[in-house]
């Protein structure tokens, strides 16, 4: 026969392992991680197709986070939903012919991010983002770009808002890209077919880092001449 001590001890027992279970299930709950920077706001937003030369032009996205979730409108006014966990946005939209896109990246910094992008339609590639504020430089002029293993390459520079474009020389590669404050990024298509893409600070000179559509990566600096 149970004793009434028996019992009670029963009664604990069963009540730690309640317990236990419920602290372990709510840590495992899927809590996301908080945020690490707040993306609210409107973004340049550039991508790249695979099997495409070079960047689209910019589109203006617009986002509004909270806390993790994600919401937004793109240039058409399709809405964006999404979420932001740690250093990670991933959102998507349905374009106008119903084509699904996702967009998956690494929010870098207050004002840029990058990752990758897939269309239900097949299509997949890459996207860069850098955030839509007043440039605190104006970058219109000549620079000696210095990338790779010391690789020079001279690129003219007009700029009209946050907007810039320009030539390479003496190639002549159409170049893209927009300034937001003191950050700055832009492409052009290399003689070999990959799309090279550039971000970094912008001031009385500019350094940051590159990539290409090859897989190749690595710094750059440039310095203004004329």
């Amino acid at each position: 026969m149970q004793t009434h001590a028996t019992t009670i001890f029963l009664n604990i027992c069963v009540s730690i392992i309640i317990v236990t279970l419920s602290l372990f299930l709510g840590g495992c709950g899927g809590s996301k991680s908080e945020p690490t920077y707040n993306i609210t706001g409107s973004w340049y937003v550039f991508h790249t197709t695979n099997g495409t030369a070079g960047e689209q032009q910019p589109n203006l996205f617009t986002f509004t986070q909270s806390e993790n979730s994600l919401s937004g409108t793109t240039p058409l006014n399709q809405t964006i939903t999404g979420n932001v966990s740690k250093t990670t946005a991933t959102f998507s939209w349905t374009g106008t012919d119903g084509t699904a896109y996702t967009y998956t990246g690494t929010v870098a910094g207050n004002d840029t991010m990058a990752g990758s992008w897939t269309g239900s339609n097949g299509q997949s590639g890459t996207w860069h983002a850098i955030l839509n504020v007043a440039p605190s430089v104006n970058v219109a002029g000549t620079w000696q770009i210095t990338y790779t293993t010391n690789e020079t390459t001279e690129a003219s520079f007009l700029q009209t808002g946050t907007n810039i474009a320009g030539t390479t020389s003496p190639q002549e590669q159409q170049i893209i890209g927009c300034v937001s404050s003191l950050t700055i990024t832009f492409s052009w298509v290399g003689s070999d077919g990959a799309t090279y893409i550039f971000t970094g600070a912008v001031g009385t000179t500019m350094s940051g880092t590159w990539l290409n559509t090859n897989g190749q990566s690595g710094t750059w600096t440039a310095t203004k001449s004329g």
